[in-house]
Formats: C-alpha cells, sequence, structure tokens
C-alpha cells in the first residue's frame, strides 16, 4: 500500500503495454516465441533500476533486510508479468502444452537466460521469487522428463552426432566410446545451463540431481549392461567390452565431479556404476577364456597357426589403441596369463615365434618375448 502511488505512476504504464502485446495477441509480438517475452521484460526491468527513488526513500535509514524502493517495484512488475506469461504461454500445471518437449524446453532455457542476466542486479531475493513462482512442480517435472530423454537418446545415436569432431578421431571406429562421450556432452549441456541460476533456491535447481543426472546414470548402467550383448563374435565382445568399462569408468569420475558442483552425495550412483562394471569385468574375464581355448585349439595344427596368430595381433592392435580407463594392459596380461602359460603353447612356443616372425606379428612377438 505504501508504494501504491508509486507504482501508478512507474511500472503500471509497463505492465498495460505487457498486456496489450501478449494477452491482446498484437503483431508486435509472437507469442510462440517465449524470447521475446522475456527480452520486452528485460528491457522494462532496466528501465525500473534506472527510476529515481521518491525523495522520502532517501532521507529514510531502512533496517537491513528491508528491500529497497527499486526492488518492490521490479517485484510487482514480475508478479504482473508471471501472470500474463501464464496466460499466453499456457505455462501452468495440467495444461496440455506441458507434454510438448520443444515448448518446455524452450520457456525452461528462455527463463534461465532471463533469470541469469544482470537486469536483476543484486535482487537476488526478488529473482529466487520470482524463480519459484515460475517453476512450478509440473512443470519442472515435465522439462527433467524431456531432458533425460534427450540425455537417453545419445546414448543410440551418439556415434553419428560425434564422428566427425577432431579431438574423437583416435577412437572413430569405437561407436561405444562415442555415445559415451556424447552421453557426457549431453549431460555437461544441461548442467552449464542450469549453473546459471543455481544461486536461486528453486524447484528446478533442486530437482537437478535427484530428476535428471541420477536417472540419466541409472540408465546409463542399464544400457553398459545390455551393449556388450550384441558382440557378434569373441574379439568384437573383447573389444565392445573393454570400450564399455572404458566408459563407466569416465561417467564415474565425472559422476563425483558433477554431485561435488550440486553439492549431492554420489554414493547411490558410484554404486550402480561400481556394480556395472564388475558384471562387465567378469563377463570379459570369460570371453578371454574362451578366447585363449579357441586359439590354442586353433594353433595347434601348423597349418592353423599363422591364421590364429594373425587374429591375436590384431586383436592386440585394437586393444593397445583404447583409452587408458580401458585397462589395455591388464587385458594383454590376462590374455597372456590365459594363453602363454597354457602347457599347450609351451609345447608351440618356438614354433609360435617362428610364424609370427615370418610374418612380421610385432605385437605376437612382443607378448612372447615379454
Amino acid at each position: 500500500m505504501l508504494f501504491a502511488p508509486f507504482h501508478l505512476e512507474t511500472v503500471e504504464p509497463y505492465e498495460k503495454e505487457l498486456y496489450f502485446h501478449f494477452v491482446r495477441k498484437c503483431d508486435t509480438a509472437k507469442t510462440n516465441q517465449p524470447q521475446v517475452f522475456f527480452n520486452f521484460c528485460r528491457s522494462k526491468l532496466t528501465d525500473i533500476r534506472k527510476l529515481k527513488p521518491p525523495r522520502w526513500c532517501e532521507m529514510v535509514s531502512l533496517p537491513q533486510g528491508i528491500w529497497s524502493y527499486s526492488s518492490v517495484l521490479r517485484l510487482r512488475f514480475l508478479s504482473v508479468s508471471l501472470s500474463i506469461f501464464r496466460t499466453a504461454y499456457h505455462w501452468k500445471p495440467y495444461s496440455p502444452t506441458l507434454q510438448h518437449s520443444a515448448h518446455v524446453v524452450n520457456v525452461v532455457n528462455t527463463a534461465v537466460s532471463f533469470l541469469s542476466h544482470d537486469s536483476f542486479g543484486d535482487c537476488h531475493d526478488v529473482a529466487s521469487l520470482y524463480a519459484e513462482s515460475f517453476f512450478f512442480t509440473e512443470g519442472v517435472a515435465a522439462y527433467c522428463d524431456h531432458t533425460c530423454g534427450c540425455i537417453a537418446q545419445a546414448l543410440q545415436d551418439g556415434n553419428q552426432r560425434m564422428w566427425r569432431r577432431s579431438f574423437l578421431k583416435k577412437y572413430s571406429n569405437q561407436p561405444l566410446y562415442n555415445c559415451t562421450l556424447h552421453f557426457i556432452r549431453s549431460i555437461e549441456a544441461v548442467l552449464q545451463r542450469l549453473n546459471e541460476v543455481q544461486f536461486l533456491n528453486c524447484a528446478l535447481t533442486r530437482g537437478v540431481w535427484w530428476c535428471i543426472l541420477f536417472p540419466s546414470i541409472r540408465e546409463y548402467g542399464l544400457w553398459a549392461d545390455t551393449q556388450q550383448k550384441c558382440a557378434v563374435d569373441t574379439d568384437s565382445a573383447i573389444l565392445r567390452t573393454l570400450m564399455l568399462i572404458a566408459g563407466i569408468h569416465l561417467v564415474g569420475e565425472l559422476t563425483e565431479k558433477w554431485a561435488g558442483v550440486l553439492q549431492e552425495s554420489p554414493r547411490e550412483a558410484l554404486a550402480l556404476l561400481t556394480g556395472v562394471n564388475s558384471r562387465l569385468t567378469s563377463q570379459l574375464h570369460g570371453v578371454l577364456q574362451g578366447y585363449a581355448s579357441s586359439l590354442l585349439s586353433a594353433t595347434a595344427h601348423k597349418e592353423m597357426a599363422a591364421q590364429g596368430l594373425d587374429r591375436l595381433n590384431k586383436l592386440l592392435g585394437q586393444i593397445h589403441q583404447l583409452p587408458d580407463s580401458a585397462s589395455p594392459l591388464l587385458v594383454v596380461l590376462k590374455l597372456k596369463e590365459e594363453i602363454f602359460n597354457h602347457p599347450a603353447f609351451l609345447e608351440h612356443k618356438a614354433s609360435w615365434m617362428s610364424v609370427a616372425k615370418h610374418y612380421k606379428f610385432e605385437g605376437v612377438q612382443q607378448l612372447i618375448a615379454s
């Protein structure tokens, strides 16, 4: 009530202009583009911020914690603008538009940009109140669901999206690892966007970990569990499993980082990833044993030795090109343990080395000699 006369003189014209453009749907603004609305509000907030307070405000020393004249006027304008936005953009609980992912993501992203803009100045309380009202429960839930869907999609088409990037050339023939990298990039893009308003205590920022990150990490674990089964042969199974283990390690490291930034505990997410890693490692050991048995069986015949060792040499070359997090050295040592400590190998060691030298199988030579 105290500011009512000043509101009529200062803020009400802006409110009427906002209503004229966005409720009456004049051609000066497109209501299917929320950025137009927020740009308008941003310019008006800047104008309000520049208003000179009444003389009596300068004469009175307000206690700490009491809002300034400018803050109250901005809060008044924002409360009216929020009501207009909900009407013009159907941004309200149970609205059918919440089912349209493009609309929801666009609204939230433009609102985040608006809230992070310096037009709020040092009025964090005003921004927090606005954010708490703007990001209602159903809207945040819809945004989180759509965001999780986009992140999960990275595991299906990540290789097609990422293979051209120069820093991935080394792994251009490793689609599973590329999918992991795109999955990570998708999460970090969301975090980078929402980090702009992390200082606001609202439903959107409170739900980042449990509504976006944790479900996405759980989805990654389920995806990794199923991918090893898609191998067409033993060599493929070994390489696929190694790339999945590398991805699990990378996602695990970043999970700790993400949890630290959001001040959350990563324990449950890391336990989930550890379980997947244990299953993959166990499967890998079983596959390596099968590989060793088939190789020893094939190379027992002299005429088959060259073919078997050529296959082993190619596999070793591919293993050495894997990321360090795939533990390629440990895999090579496991192969050596399974193959070169076997009695059947000891009988043919000299002939194997002769074949390896003849065909220049350098990887096999190094493994036999080590």
